[in-house]
């Protein structure tokens, strides 16, 4: 599972609580967004997480990717979004801060 906080200051300061978990078989979608965001659909709500970069994106898309296929999904496909998704879902959207070491 992926443990999540909205910052790195939270992260950093906090009682080693997060904002949420993600196990990674409730992953029903994946898609790389424009400004470094990758959209994630889980279950009844849609997640975005916030790359530095389009590198560290693309790095936790291919980290993503390994993963999932490692937990019994080798044909799951990240895909390319356009970012109206997250305006468009009824589901509870979050935004947070997401790092690649």
């Amino acid at each position: 599972h992926l443990e999540y906080f909205n910052s790195e200051e939270e992260f950093e300061s906090a009682d080693g609580v997060p904002r949420g978990k993600i196990l990674l078989s409730d992953i029903e979608k994946i898609e790389l967004q424009p400004d470094c965001m990758l959209g994630l659909t889980v279950r009844e709500r849609y997640v975005q997480l916030k790359a530095a970069s389009e590198e560290e994106q693309k790095r936790w898309a291919e980290a993503w990717g390994e993963a999932i296929a490692a937990d019994g999904r080798p044909d799951f496909e990240i895909g390319e979004g356009d970012g109206k998704e997250a305006s468009a879902a009824p589901q509870e959207t979050e935004a947070v801060e997401a790092e690649v070491e």
